[in-house]
């Protein structure tokens, strides 16, 4: 069974250390994250050995490793669980993640929350037998100081937003679907959620597009035509300036990704 972990690796830049979090076994780097530790700090990585604690219920205790590139493990999931799409708090302690009960990208999931310092893993959402799925990158915004998600909690999958403590727990778009509205992020200033929208065919005949909305649920605007244009757009992230989105693209049915 495929599953991953969270570790991240400090780049050293004048005084300032930032640091790039990923998931193994598939690397990704998220722009959300680099440029909101740009404007602060970040916690140095924990020293090895230490025993960190997760309050999950299904949770074990994990003993932090470095590795000779200097990447730092930053959890240990449950065994089958695999941790995805870890994003930066705006101040660069925390990150909310998504954890999958049943390996990559097989739910139920939900959302937790890391204390880059401590190592203290906490759950956000609730337990329940739906999926709870953040996006890499700009999903936690500094503005609004809330985190957006994708869920199909009320069936269709739909975009909603929750403050870091729990409360505040809402939906933003309310359809039937499909398409599904999955994969947000916010613009900068919170007033905007870019998002992918998918049908409901199979992954390799998949033709996304790229929507934006805006954060009270209004305004639901195309930018791009997946299906008009014979193309598969995917995982968008607003850039820290607003003024670009960054996503993926491909040919339904290729291997081959561009930016």
């Amino acid at each position: 069974m495929l599953r991953k972990a969270l570790w991240w690796v400090p780049i050293e830049m004048t005084r300032i250390r930032l640091a790039v979090v990923f998931s193994l076994t598939a690397i990704g780097l998220f722009a959300q994250g680099c440029c909101s530790l740009s404007q602060a700090t970040s916690p140095d990585p924990p020293a090895s050995p230490i025993r960190v604690q997760s309050s999950a219920p299904t949770g074990r205790a994990h003993v932090a490793e470095t590795r000779a590139d200097g990447a730092t493990r930053l959890t240990t999931p449950p065994v089958g669980v695999s941790d995805q799409s870890p994003a930066f708090s705006p101040d660069g302690t925390r990150l909310v993640f998504t954890r999958f009960d049943e390996g990559y990208n097989d739910g139920p999931a939900g959302l937790f929350l890391l204390d880059v310092s401590a190592g203290q893993v906490t759950r956000l959402t609730p337990v329940e037998d739906q999926d709870n799925v953040n996006l890499p990158g700009a999903a936690w915004n500094g503005v609004s100081k809330r985190i957006v998600f994708a869920s199909d909690r009320l069936e269709a999958d739909d975009l909603w937003r929750i403050a870091p403590d729990g409360t505040d727990f809402g939906r933003i778009t309310t359809h039937g679907g499909p398409p599904w509205y999955i994969e947000p992020s916010w613009s900068p200033d919170g007033r905007w959620i870019v998002f992918e929208a998918d049908d409901d065919v199979p992954d390799d005949q998949q033709q996304g597009s790229i929507w934006k909305v805006r954060a009270d649920g209004s305004g639901l605007t195309p930018l791009t035509d997946g299906p008009g244009g014979g193309t598969d757009d995917r995982q968008p992230n607003w850039s820290p300036h607003g003024d670009r989105i960054l996503f993926q693209r491909r040919v339904p049915g290729s291997d081959d990704w561009n930016l």
